[in-house]
């Protein structure tokens, strides 16, 4: 079994960019369409294609997406209770 991404040309002159099954049958390779990719972008089609290869894909990570909280100060906090317990 063997899933690939085709571009072609279809009978209106645009471009289709298929999700296809192929399996040899002899001689012949006979080829199944699973998905039409067209109406995604052109990057979801290219991360499908490198994760069929083997390939792993990883996505940015913005600061929006992971934000960074500074956590409270608690030295000075933890001294000053020490203190007070030793006296």
């Amino acid at each position: 079994m063997d899933y690939n991404i085709e571009t072609i040309t279809n009978q209106y002159g645009s471009k289709a960019i298929l999700l296809r099954h192929a399996q040899r049958d002899g001689n012949k390779i006979r080829k199944k369409t699973i998905a039409n990719l067209s109406k995604f972008p052109p990057e979801i089609a290219q991360g499908f294609r490198a994760i069929l290869k083997g390939g792993v894909l990883l996505l940015p990570i913005s600061m929006t997406t992971l934000p960074i909280q500074r956590p409270l100060p608690h030295g000075h906090v933890k001294a000053a209770l020490g203190t007070a317990r030793k006296l």
